[in-house]
């Protein structure tokens, strides 16, 4: 699978208590967000919840740029 992701996706997951309550958050989430997502590694925890998950697109510019901001910001604040 290495190489088969873009760099701008972020593992994301979902966990419920039941297999047919995670089922349910996959597709609330899907219309939340207006993405078909594609889940996978679907599996049951020690502690009994099930977990699944799917990767989602972020926008790095985004990220970088406010990333920038934040060091601005501080040398900003800084300088008073």
């Amino acid at each position: 699978m290495v190489g088969s992701v873009p760099i701008s996706s972020v593992p994301h997951f979902l966990v419920a208590a039941t297999p047919s309550e995670l089922q349910r958050l996959c597709i609330l989430n899907n219309l939340k967000t207006g993405i078909v997502f594609k889940y996978f590694d679907f599996a049951e925890l020690q502690d009994g919840t099930h977990i699944c998950w799917y990767f989602h697109d972020i926008h790095a510019s985004a990220i970088v740029k406010s990333e920038q901001a934040k060091e601005l910001e501080k040398k900003t604040v800084g300088s008073e």
